[in-house]
């Protein structure tokens, strides 16, 4: 008996099944057998409700006495309808936490330490100094090779080799302009190190913006990036200034799209209702997308404000076994402000 004075009666029902009451409007209320809900078992008869499915198993709805195991790595958790893939969990993250500023930032000043620094590993190949080194060595091979035709080899072919290499080098001369063909071969080192000076910058001036480069592969410190981070955080009654307004009239007039994930449900979007609260009023509102696939509702729901209370109605007993909110805005550019 209710506290109403009102007379129920409970019937043992068989495995597979719970005391439903219908909405008959007779006194006294008699339960009636239900089938349990998917993710939900009962191995025993009785009056007991259905007991949601341990971790790791599931019931589709093909056995209501007992939930079947899962897949190995599948995300099964309590009370679970379905076998949902790891790689449907993944988390997006957006926000990017930004690096703290090098003691150096002068272009002047990070060029000339990527050009003179040989350090080990992988440093010692992106290394330009280390390159141009090997070029000197094989600059000095060559000159040890012409004093060696020079002086201790006296034949005519010989000679005749010597001069054509002076005559090769001196015409990749740069510092005399042609005149020694010594020069030649220190103009080779030179060359070396004004490529590497020149592919440095080219890569390093891809490096901005931060959201969108990677890692550093062409300087031995992979988190090298173009750019300068400093924060001058105030409040925000304080009116921005006239440099800074038009970022903060994108922010104030971006639309936000309200996406909410269902994750292991059988829920459909015919039991999904959505209230926004207008002032001291809730509204109506609809979602732009809605669908169940994979055992996954996704609902996106247009904001209509940036401040406001959105409430999700789901007019039908199901489990659920994990949630993923997030908001999402499509990107604008005006001038030089990207949002």
């Amino acid at each position: 008996m209710d506290s109403s004075g009102n007379l129920l009666i409970f019937n043992p029902t068989p495995p597979g099944f719970y005391p439903s009451i219908r909405a008959t409007r007779s006194i006294p209320f008699i339960t009636f057998p239900e089938h349990c809900p998917l993710g939900m078992y009962k191995d025993q008869t009785g009056i007991n409700d259905c007991m949601l499915c341990p971790t790791g198993t599931k019931n589709s709805g093909n056995a209501t006495i007992q939930c079947t195991p899962c897949a190995s790595g599948a995300f099964c958790p309590l009370g679970s309808v379905s076998e949902i893939s790891q790689s449907a969990l993944n988390t997006i993250e957006q926000a990017i936490a930004y690096p703290k500023s090098s003691d150096t930032t002068i272009f002047d000043e990070i060029l000339i330490q990527n050009m003179f620094h040989i350090g080990s590993g992988r440093c010692l190949l992106v290394s330009p100094l280390f390159w141009t080194l090997i070029v000197v060595g094989l600059a000095l091979l060559v000159v040890i090779i012409m004093g060696m035709l020079k002086f201790f080899i006296r034949h005519h072919t010989c000679a005749q080799i010597r001069k054509r290499i002076q005559w090769i080098f001196k015409k990749t001369d740069l510092i005399r302009e042609g005149e020694l063909w010594v020069g030649g071969l220190i103009s080779f080192s030179i060359v070396v190190l004004v490529s590497f000076a020149y592919a440095f910058s080219n890569a390093y001036l891809k490096q901005y913006p931060i959201e969108t480069s990677t890692d550093s592969y062409f300087a031995c410190d992979l988190s090298i990036r173009n750019a300068k981070f400093q924060t001058h955080l105030q409040t925000l009654a304080i009116p921005p200034p006239e440099t800074e307004r038009k970022m903060f009239d994108l922010l104030n007039e971006q639309s936000w799209l309200l996406n909410v994930d269902f994750i292991n449900t059988f829920i459909n979007c015919d039991v999904v209702s959505i209230q926004a609260l207008f002032s001291n009023i809730w509204s109506t509102i609809r979602w732009s997308n809605c669908q169940n696939i994979d055992s996954i509702l996704s609902l996106s729901i247009p904001l209509p404000h940036q401040h406001i209370s959105v409430e999700i109605t789901l007019a039908q007993v199901q489990t659920i076994g994990a949630l993923r909110i997030g908001v999402s805005g499509d990107k604008h550019e005006e001038d030089s402000y990207k949002l």
